[in-house]
Order: C-alpha cells, then structure tokens, then sequence
C-alpha cells in the first residue's frame, strides 16, 4: 500500500508527503477555518438580530403634534413644487404622521416677490413651526436668517 500522496503546492510543484502529515495538515488547516467561519457566522447572526431588533414592526406614532412651515417663492398652484410637497407628505405619512391630527402646515407664498421671503420666514418663526420647509435656494436663505 502507498503511503505518500502526491500533491500540488501553491506554486504548482509536485510534493510528495506521506499520509500521517497530509492528514495532519488537513486536520490542522480545518481547525483553522472552523474558527474564522464560526466566528463569522455568529457575527452575522447577531448583526441581523440586531438590525431586526432596529426595525420597527409598523410606523410608529409620533407623540407630538408637528408644525411645518413652508416657505414657497412661487404663487399657489405650481405644478412642480405640488409635486415635492406631496412626496414630502407621502413620507410623513409612512412615519405615522396624520395631517390634520399630530401634523399641521403653515404655508407662506411670496407670490414671485423674493424680497417678501425673509418677513415670511420671519412670520413662521414667530409662530414657532417646528421646522421650515424652504422649496428652493432663496427661500433657504431668508429661512436662515
């Protein structure tokens, strides 16, 4: 019977090991990868129940009533910014906020006057929205200040 086994190291050349040492080096190189994998495994396992444990089942219902501000430049009735806004909704509503219950928007239109954007935004502010929703670059800008 052979005992010597023929194998290819990691260049290509031949090696001729006996038996006993081929299997020691599969039994060794075996205990070296279980560990790695288990160790893997069980930090994916605990990375998944943790981000499961992170999502929420349903929308959770906000606690608080939210005022919005939004500041528009344009006059009511723009297509475009309809558009925004209703994706804007669209997203509250997914996060459990309920226009006309724990959701309220103030609107202010400049009506094309730019230089009315910063006494708008002013008029949100004394009114104490939450937050201001501004539709573009100038209303951001009056909004900040």
């Amino acid at each position: 019977m052979r005992t010597e086994q023929t194998f290819r190291d990691r260049r290509g050349a031949r090696t001729d090991l006996p038996r006993s040492k081929v299997s020691a080096l599969i039994t060794q190189h075996s205990v070296l990868c279980f560990v790695p994998c288990a160790l893997l495994f069980a930090l994916s396992l605990l990375g998944a129940l943790l981000f499961a444990l992170g999502l929420p089942a349903q929308a959770q219902q906000p606690s608080k009533t939210a005022r919005i501000g939004i500041l528009r430049p344009e006059r009511p009735g723009n297509a475009g910014v309809e558009v925004l806004i209703e994706a804007f909704r669209r997203g509250l509503r997914q996060l459990g906020y309920v226009e006309g219950q724990n959701l309220f928007f103030e609107h202010r239109f400049a009506e094309g006057k730019l230089d009315r954007l910063p006494d708008l935004a002013a008029g949100l502010v004394r009114l104490k929205v939450d937050v201001i929703f501004a539709i573009n670059t100038p209303a951001a800008r009056a909004a900040k200040t």
